[in-house]
Protein backbone atom coordinates (compact mmCIF):
# COMPACT_ATOMS: atom_id res chain seq x y z
CA UNK A 1 0.00 0.00 0.00
CA UNK A 2 1.34 3.37 -0.95
CA UNK A 3 1.18 6.26 1.25
CA UNK A 4 1.70 9.87 0.54
CA UNK A 5 2.43 12.86 3.46
CA UNK A 6 2.77 16.30 3.18
CA UNK A 7 2.88 19.43 5.00
CA UNK A 8 1.86 22.92 4.34
CA UNK A 9 2.53 25.95 5.68
CA UNK A 10 0.45 28.62 4.01
CA UNK A 11 0.67 32.55 4.86
CA UNK A 12 -0.30 32.58 8.50
CA UNK A 13 2.13 29.87 9.39
CA UNK A 14 -0.57 27.47 10.03
CA UNK A 15 0.22 23.96 9.10
CA UNK A 16 -1.88 21.48 7.45
CA UNK A 17 -0.81 16.90 7.19
CA UNK A 18 -2.65 15.62 4.46
CA UNK A 19 -2.24 11.72 3.80
CA UNK A 20 -3.12 10.39 0.63
CA UNK A 21 -3.65 6.16 0.07
CA UNK A 22 -3.98 5.21 -3.79
CA UNK A 23 -4.27 1.68 -2.75
CA UNK A 24 -7.65 2.85 -0.77
CA UNK A 25 -11.60 2.23 -2.19
CA UNK A 26 -11.87 6.09 -1.51
CA UNK A 27 -11.23 7.84 -4.22
CA UNK A 28 -8.28 10.59 -3.46
CA UNK A 29 -10.49 13.63 -4.61
CA UNK A 30 -12.73 12.67 -1.42
CA UNK A 31 -9.64 11.91 0.71
CA UNK A 32 -8.95 15.32 -0.09
CA UNK A 33 -11.96 17.05 1.23
CA UNK A 34 -12.86 14.51 3.87
CA UNK A 35 -9.67 16.15 5.76
CA UNK A 36 -10.18 19.25 4.95
CA UNK A 37 -13.45 18.65 6.65
CA UNK A 38 -12.01 17.12 9.65
CA UNK A 39 -9.19 19.96 9.81
CA UNK A 40 -11.83 22.53 9.83
CA UNK A 41 -13.60 20.57 12.77
CA UNK A 42 -10.54 20.09 14.58
CA UNK A 43 -9.94 23.81 14.38
CA UNK A 44 -6.74 23.35 12.84
CA UNK A 45 -7.93 25.28 9.85
CA UNK A 46 -9.67 28.05 10.75
CA UNK A 47 -12.78 30.05 8.80
CA UNK A 48 -10.88 32.25 5.74
CA UNK A 49 -7.33 30.74 6.52
CA UNK A 50 -6.56 29.83 2.17
CA UNK A 51 -6.08 26.31 0.93
CA UNK A 52 -2.80 25.77 -1.43
CA UNK A 53 -3.87 26.15 -5.20
CA UNK A 54 -5.13 23.57 -7.26
CA UNK A 55 -1.55 23.48 -9.10
CA UNK A 56 0.67 23.42 -5.86
CA UNK A 57 -1.02 20.69 -4.08
CA UNK A 58 -1.32 18.57 -7.71
CA UNK A 59 2.63 19.37 -7.97
CA UNK A 60 3.46 18.82 -4.53
CA UNK A 61 1.58 14.90 -4.34
CA UNK A 62 2.50 14.42 -8.09
CA UNK A 63 -1.66 13.90 -8.55
CA UNK A 64 -3.44 15.21 -11.54
CA UNK A 65 -5.09 18.88 -10.59
CA UNK A 66 -8.28 17.89 -12.26
CA UNK A 67 -8.21 15.29 -9.11
CA UNK A 68 -7.73 18.31 -6.69
CA UNK A 69 -10.18 20.47 -8.29
CA UNK A 70 -13.17 17.42 -7.65
CA UNK A 71 -11.80 17.74 -3.89
CA UNK A 72 -12.71 21.59 -3.79
CA UNK A 73 -15.25 21.27 -5.62
CA UNK A 74 -16.54 18.42 -3.24
CA UNK A 75 -16.05 20.56 -0.30
CA UNK A 76 -17.67 23.63 -1.63
CA UNK A 77 -20.58 21.01 -2.43
CA UNK A 78 -20.63 19.61 1.49
CA UNK A 79 -20.83 23.24 2.40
Amino acid sequence: MYLYCCYFLALEGWTLRLWFSPASDVPIYRQLATQVQLAILSGDLKPGERLPSTRELARRFSIHPNTVSAGYRQLVRDG
